[in-house]
């Protein structure tokens, strides 16, 4: 399997891309990342047309072994929905 890639890699490919120091891609990017958190701590989907959606959703507790609900207080987890450009580009 590849190796990740990481936030300092994705800054270096968005200055080189951009034409800007890699301070301020690091600042672009923090700035995006700090917004999609914001946005999904209040409950509001992240879309990036083409990319995809980040989504917050309720998730239940169930017990592991028979699959039953169990009285465990529902948490709010964050999923991702790939887009149909990001999709068909992995092909």
């Amino acid at each position: 399997m590849a190796k990740p890639m990481t936030k300092a890699e994705i800054a270096d490919r968005l200055a080189d891309r951009a034409g800007i120091t890699k301070k301020q891609a690091q600042a672009v990017l923090d700035g995006f990342l700090e917004q999609t958190y914001l946005s999904l701590r209040n409950g509001r989907s992240v879309a990036l047309g083409g990319f995809g959606k980040f989504v917050v959703e309720k998730k239940g507790g169930r017990k592991r072994k028979s699959g039953a609900a169990a009285k465990i207080p529902a948490t709010n987890v964050v999923k991702f929905r790939v887009g149909r450009a990001a999709g068909g580009a992995l092909s």
